[in-house]
C-alpha cells in the first residue's frame, strides 16, 4: 500500500512530499521537502561570485598597468607587454578622454583610473541584476523514517 501527500506550506518558500509505504511488519516513510529560496540564494550567491572575481581580476590587472607607467617598466618585457595588450582591449574606450600627465617616462594613467571606476560600478550593476532576475530553483531535502510495525 503507498500513500502520498502533497502540501504547500507559503508555495513560494518551500514545498513538502511525504510518501509512505506499508510493507507486512514495517512502514516506510519519505518526506522530502523542497526550499525554494534557499536554493535560489545560493545560486544567485555563487553567480555573484563568480562576477566579482571576473571584475577583481581585470581591475587587478588595470592597476597592474598604472604601476608598470608610473614605475617606468619595459614595454618590450613579455610580462609588461602582455599586460598592456590585455588592458587596452578593456580601457579603450577611456582612451584619449584626458591628458596623462607625464615626467621622465613616468605616466600616470588617468584614463586607467577612470577605466577602474566605470568598470567597477559596471560589476555592481551586473551583480544588482542577477539579485533581481534569479529566483526559478529549488533545494530538496529527503528526510526517511523506517519504523517496526505492531
Amino acid at each position: 500500500m503507498m500513500t502520498t501527500d502533497d502540501t504547500d506550506s507559503r508555495a513560494e518558500d518551500r514545498r513538502e512530499k511525504v510518501t509512505v509505504r506499508q510493507n507486512g511488519a514495517f512502514e516506510h516513510q519519505e518526506r522530502t521537502v523542497e526550499n525554494i529560496v534557499a536554493e535560489r540564494q545560493l545560486v544567485t550567491d555563487r553567480l555573484i561570485s563568480f562576477i566579482y572575481l571576473v571584475f577583481t581580476i581585470l581591475e587587478s590587472l588595470i592597476g597592474l598597468r598604472v604601476l608598470l607607467k608610473m614605475f617606468p617598466a619595459n614595454p618590450a618585457n613579455l610580462f609588461a607587454h602582455f599586460t598592456y595588450q590585455l588592458t587596452d582591449l578593456f580601457l579603450w574606450p577611456f582612451s584619449g578622454l584626458v591628458i596623462n600627465p607625464a615626467t621622465d617616462g613616468r605616466v600616470l594613467e588617468i584614463t586607467s583610473l577612470i577605466g577602474m571606476l566605470v568598470l567597477g560600478l559596471v560589476g555592481w550593476g551586473f551583480v544588482q541584476v542577477v539579485r533581481l532576475v534569479l529566483f526559478q530553483t529549488r533545494t530538496r531535502t529527503t528526510i526517511i523514517y523506517d519504523k517496526k510495525r505492531q
